[in-house]
């Protein structure tokens, strides 16, 4: 999943130019949601590993409180503060390890958690 969201994390395209850390954009978007709810991740593999990923979390507060107990806490003793690099943006990611995930009330409010998943 972090090579997935690594080779795809630049506006679609190849991040690994942008980012000196290959990890960090994959402990930021994709790493958390399977430990948090594995019952909303799917991924796609095949022999060659895999091939595609969809995470998601049915409470996003509720993800965000979660992040900042479970998840961000060691990666914050792993990675310190960085400053800008230029050309980087590995220093935009620190900054959500660091000051963690904001969800904005205004958007979750309206959605309200999802108590049930149905798929068909």
């Amino acid at each position: 999943m972090y090579r997935v969201c690594l080779l795809t994390g630049d506006a679609g395209t190849d991040a690994t130019p942008v980012y000196r850390d290959p990890d960090l954009l994959g402990h930021v978007y994709a790493g958390p949601y399977p430990v948090a709810d594995p019952t909303l991740t799917w991924v796609v593999s095949d022999d060659d590993g895999v091939a595609g990923y969809v995470v998601g979390t049915a409470d996003s507060q509720a993800f965000a409180r979660w992040q900042e107990e479970a998840w961000w806490p060691a990666l914050r003793e792993r990675y310190p503060r960085r400053p800008e690099v230029a050309g980087y943006r590995d220093h935009e990611l620190l900054g959500t390890v660091h000051d963690g995930a904001r969800y904005d009330t205004a958007v979750t409010d309206r959605y309200p958690p999802v108590t049930k998943v149905v798929i068909r």
